[in-house]
């Protein structure tokens, strides 16, 4: 994603509008997969102050991602704003900015860092997503859970730490 800023660079101080767009590649964020359902499009304007560019707007992304209370996939939207600086040279070492050479500026390192930084390492299909059963495993977004509290029991039971939560109800024992 390459931005031409030949007029910028002739008319110093002057803000010019631009809007471009990407396909994006699968994303793998945390330990889960990202897939963008469309193109990632970044509108905004850039400025040239004479040592460096301005690029400010906002980045609208769609992607499908997998819910981790349920498991069903499902689409997201990401709109983020952004203002970032870009330069011929680097700068000093607390200034974060992105190299440019020529005519061209690549703004695909900075949509990358946007995206990486701003999808949820944990996706969840709605806030009250209630997940999956832990005896059963149906999902009880779509279904009420028919399982009794003897089966919850015999769960508790195959749990191998289950033998520690009566080291904490025994009153009886010195330790």
């Amino acid at each position: 994603m390459k931005l031409d800023v030949t007029l910028a660079l002739k008319s110093q101080g002057l803000p010019v509008a631009f809007s471009c767009q990407t396909t994006m590649p699968e994303l793998t964020v945390g330990s889960e997969q990202v897939r963008f359902s469309g193109p990632v499009t970044l509108q905004g304007e850039y400025l040239f102050t004479g040592d460096e560019f301005w690029v400010s707007g906002a980045l609208h992304a769609s992607y499908e991602a997998v819910c981790g209370r349920c498991l069903e996939p499902f689409s997201a939207k990401l709109e983020l704003p952004f203002r970032e600086e870009f330069a011929r040279t680097p700068g000093e070492e607390e200034k974060e900015r992105y190299l440019f050479e020529g005519d061209l500026m690549d703004l695909q390192p900075m949509v990358d860092d946007l995206l990486v930084l701003n999808i949820p390492l944990r996706h969840l299909c709605r806030e009250d997503c209630r997940g999956l059963c832990p005896v059963c495993g149906a999902n009880l977004n779509k279904t009420s859970c028919s399982c009794s509290a003897d089966e919850e029991d015999s769960a508790e039971l195959r749990n191998p730490f289950s033998a520690l939560k009566a080291l904490l109800h025994d009153e009886n024992e010195e330790v």
